[in-house]
């Protein structure tokens, strides 16, 4: 007689944690607009939600406070803007490239020049309108975040304007430099 046989152990299934995404916080909401985005990934909708900050450039377009093509200039100089700050890097095999992705140099850093003398054009162009261009398309302020910065007497309703006014005028004068 031997030794009882033993029945093979059964693996446990790992117990399933239910992950709840939470969105932004009541703070953040009223503040700035969310959009809830699902998440994409190989072509497939991930069950993730995703919460994205919409750009206060989409948000005043969305409001009718300008108008598309102003929206579309101020999204151009943000593009250019943002290709104008790309740097080389080398990868481990010492290649040369945009983001350690090798390829070709030369075309990649003349698309890097060419976006910052598009970035010069667009600020020559602008003058005095630059510092309310940079602070609502480039770093995402709101209109009153920068009159408040501006006039710190404070804030009401006319100075809003003046700012607005000022980023029509310097989306105006974009238009004319992203169709050159």
């Amino acid at each position: 007689m031997g030794k009882p046989k033993r029945k093979p152990a059964q693996r446990r299934q790992p117990e399933r944690i239910e992950i709840t995404t939470l969105g932004p916080t009541e703070e953040q909401a009223a503040r700035f607009q969310y959009e809830d985005a699902a998440l994409v990934e190989d072509g497939t909708v991930q069950r993730e939600r995703v919460y994205r900050r919409v750009p206060h450039v989409v948000t005043m377009a969305r409001a009718g406070t300008i108008s598309d093509s102003q929206a579309t200039a101020l999204g151009w100089y943000r593009d250019r803007w943002d290709r104008a700050q790309y740097s080389a890097t080398v990868d481990s095999l010492g290649r040369l490239g945009p983001r350690s992705g090798g390829g070709d140099y030369e075309r990649w850093r003349t698309r890097i020049l060419d976006a910052e003398a598009d970035v010069r054009r667009a600020e020559t162009a602008v003058g005095s309108l630059v510092a309310t261009l940079r602070a609502i398309a480039l770093e995402d302020y709101s209109a009153a975040q920068v009159a408040r910065q501006r006039w710190t007497g404070g804030v009401n309703s006319r100075r809003i304007k003046s700012v607005v006014d000022e980023l029509r005028r310097a989306a105006d004068l974009l238009q004319d430099v992203a169709k050159a």
